[in-house]
């Protein structure tokens, strides 16, 4: 299997498959089956892939737990292969104590037929971080409520660690884009002035002090 580095993200088959998924998003997604496994005592881990593209050079990509499938950035590959059939790929080994491990690794693979096939897999279960949308400050602020108002109006896509963070009023273990509202953001924004009664709940909850 030929293998690429970071660099080869500037070149063209990543160009492609990116470009490919952000015009895939009217039609029926594809999917394909990726499972990750370690052997005891090993240094690295393989994701094993089921895929009926029938292309025949594809390029595989393997995103970093909970980056945005419809978005990807340089910083979210975690592996990149080319090869005339992938059904495997090498990853480094990944651990359900570790913590910037957990969460979904979204795998897609494309082709000269412009189709993209996306599937994933999971490490562990990810941490609640109730309210802290935003997933970079740890901070629960307007920035966050406005994140979700952003995604109900259509305006963005949020991964599932930020619909999980968002689910601060009725709170469940398994969220889907449609149980978070405005009902959340207007909680969000009644915590950060000062005027929710669920201000303690919102810190507590997401491993914040409790002022």
């Amino acid at each position: 299997m030929k293998k690429f580095t970071k660099l080869f993200l500037s070149c063209a088959a990543v160009a492609a498959v990116t470009a490919a998924v952000a015009t895939s998003a009217m039609a029926a997604e594809k999917t394909l089956t990726a499972e990750y496994n370690a052997a005891d005592g090993a240094t690295v881990g393989t994701v094993t892939i089921k895929c009926a593209s029938t292309d025949v050079t594809r390029t595989l990509l393997i995103l970093k737990p909970n980056a945005d499938k419809t978005n990807i950035a340089a910083t979210d590959i975690l592996q990149i292969d080319q090869a005339d059939d992938i059904t495997t790929a090498t990853v480094p080994l990944l651990s359900e104590e570790n913590e910037a491990d957990k969460g979904t690794y979204y795998v897609l693979m494309g082709g000269e037929s412009g189709d993209v096939y996306v599937g994933s897999f999971k490490i562990g279960a990810p941490t609640v971080r109730y309210g802290e949308v935003t997933l970079n400050d740890e901070i629960v602020d307007f920035e966050d409520a406005i994140l979700i108002l952003q995604s109900e109006l259509g305006k963005a896509d949020l991964t599932e660690q930020q619909l999980l963070n968002a689910n601060v009023v009725g709170v469940k273990a398994t969220v889907s884009a449609a149980d978070v509202d405005f009902e959340d953001a207007i909680d969000i924004l009644k915590y950060e002035l000062g005027k929710a009664s669920e201000t303690k709940t919102l810190r507590e909850a997401a491993g914040l002090p409790v002022e």
